[in-house]
Order: C-alpha cells, then sequence, then structure tokens
C-alpha cells in the first residue's frame, strides 16, 4: 500500500503497531528508500544476464457448484516483484 501510495498521509489505524518511537511517515519514506534499492538492484541483476519471466495469471470466480462464472488477469504490482 505504501508503495501505491507514497505521498499518502497514514493513520496509525490503518496500519499495525509502530515501535520504538517511529511514525507512520517514517515507515513510509523506509519502504520507499527500499523499494528504490530493490529496483537498482534488479536492474543490476538483468545487466549481468538475468531472465524475466513474466506470465499473465488468471484468476477465476467459482459458483456454489464449484463452476467458474467469471475471470480476470491478475495485478502484478511492484511490491511482488
Amino acid at each position: 500500500m505504501m508503495l501505491d501510495n507514497p505521498n499518502k498521509e497514514w493513520d496509525p489505524s490503518e496500519l499495525p503497531k509502530i515501535y520504538n518511537g517511529f511514525t507512520p511517515e517514517d515507515l513510509s519514506k523506509i519502504v520507499c528508500i527500499l523499494n528504490r534499492l530493490a529496483i537498482k538492484l534488479r536492474s543490476k541483476r538483468f545487466e549481468a544476464g538475468s531472465l524475466r519471466i513474466d506470465q499473465t495469471k488468471l484468476c477465476f470466480n467459482l459458483d456454489e457448484d464449484g463452476l467458474p462464472v467469471d475471470m480476470s488477469a491478475y495485478e502484478n504490482k511492484e511490491s511482488h516483484r
């Protein structure tokens, strides 16, 4: 949620208990910094020859009898990488 809404003002009730005097804003900043670091590290892995396999995942909604009634593509977000 913090990666999807980096400028949101977080209410403490939206998050698990925060320890050691940190605020939701502190955590949001840290999460964004760690995400930027992860993006740089991922980029270096790809430059070194790493493969990226993106396969579309399908999600099915089932009725009471277990038969599919609807389907959608799974949304792969930055936080899933």
